[in-house]
């Protein structure tokens, strides 16, 4: 006789689904026929669409920040510092890869019986550099591939221009202000060009996030000395 042991949601589901499939009494998720999920990000905001064949009753993302799959919730082959669900953002607070969550805001969505979009602001999820993510539709369930995005670095209000992405060099003649980090976690100094766009100059305004290097649009040319008198 199968016996199913009882958990906490979502384990509950899906370890009945893997015992079940184990048993040969279910087919796997997995088999069936992916819609395709696809994310972009303009530097300011990170849109996700969703497809799903029907309307789902549970519609998930799950963003890996720190593109480290030991840290976050462990499920999927990432690891997620955030989940969007059914259009309300979390941020992880569970233990050891366990299932824990804190309720962020909620976002954007316009859904159809064949896509959900969600938009949400790249600075809500720590302005990452890039980041892998899953989606999970259910019921039934439906597991996107590994989707990893790319973030261009958003605007710096002000006279500021981006000059390089950490490890990068910035790139300028003479004196500027720089400043290092994401858009709501930054250190300024004034230095003179080209500069490492490093933790090893700045320091860390920002750890486990992706950072770049903006410089002041005015800047100053650095003096030459006087001939020596004759």
């Amino acid at each position: 006789m199968l016996q199913v042991q009882t958990l906490s949601a979502p384990f509950a589901r899906h370890s009945l689904q893997t015992l079940l499939i184990c048993a040969g009494l279910a087919s796997s998720p997995f088999a069936l026929a992916q819609t395709a999920s696809t994310a972009t990000s303009d530097g300011t905001n990170v849109t996700i669409k969703l497809g799903h064949s029907t309307t789902p009753t549970w519609a998930r993302v799950y963003l890996d920040t720190d593109r480290n799959v030991s840290t976050g919730y462990r499920a999927y082959n990432v690891g997620s510092s955030y989940m969007i669900e059914n259009g309300r953002l979390y941020r992880y607070s569970g233990a050891n890869g366990a299932w824990g969550w804190t309720f962020v805001k909620t976002v954007s969505v316009s859904a159809s019986a064949t896509l959900t979009t969600l938009t949400l602001a790249k600075a809500d999820i720590g302005s990452p550099a890039a980041a892998n993510l899953v989606t999970q539709s259910e019921a039934p369930v439906r597991v996107s591939p590994i989707i990893s995005l790319s973030m261009p670095a958003a605007p710096v209000a002000g006279t500021w221009k981006q000059c390089a992405i950490e490890w990068g060099t910035c790139s300028f003649s003479g004196t500027a202000q720089v400043r290092y980090g994401t858009a709501s976690a930054y250190v300024t100094k004034t230095l003179t060009g080209p500069v490492a766009c490093s933790n090893a100059v700045f320091g860390d305004p920002a750890p486990t996030y992706g950072k770049s290097c903006h410089v002041s649009a005015t800047s100053t040319t650095s003096p030459t000395p006087t001939p020596t008198p004759n």
